[in-house]
């Protein structure tokens, strides 16, 4: 993913809320922090249940067997 985010940029917000808790993009946050950047492009929430925001954002990615044991 990293070589990634060098050719293309950032293609996706990272969704955070007030209090800077990542709901969606904690991959996209890693890599981007790997690579150095200091900025990115984000969406900031207010859900009323960060676990289920958390679920629906994540609803239709293709996971790995990885990701399903994470």
């Amino acid at each position: 993913m990293s070589n990634s985010f060098n050719s293309y940029g950032q293609q996706a917000f990272i969704v955070i809320t007030k209090q800077y808790k990542i709901i969606c993009g904690h991959r996209r946050y890693m890599n981007m922090k790997n690579l150095g950047w200091e900025e990115c492009e984000l969406i900031i929430i207010e859900p009323e249940n960060e676990v289920i925001s958390l679920l629906e954002f994540n609803r239709y990615r293709t996971k790995t067997n990885l990701d399903v044991l994470n």
